[in-house]
């Protein structure tokens, strides 16, 4: 199976990139009644890159705001 064949045939808004930003934006559409598709270009996050470590207080706020925290 190719990952085309794994995707929607259709979404009102795609997000692109599952970062910290990406992937809240994706959740507050979704929450808002959007169709959102978040696609990454990744199956899993590239190690050199995962920066949580540096994350201020107030992102995490916000991450749990939108339920992302966990």
């Amino acid at each position: 199976m190719t990952t085309s064949d794994r995707l929607p045939s259709s979404a009102e808004v795609v997000v692109v990139g599952a970062s910290v930003s990406g992937t809240a934006a994706a959740r507050a559409l979704a929450l808002a009644g959007r169709e959102v598709l978040l696609v990454e270009q990744r199956a899993a996050p590239d190690a050199r890159r995962l920066a949580g470590e540096m994350m201020q207080p107030h992102g995490a706020q916000s991450l749990a705001r939108l339920g992302l925290r966990d």
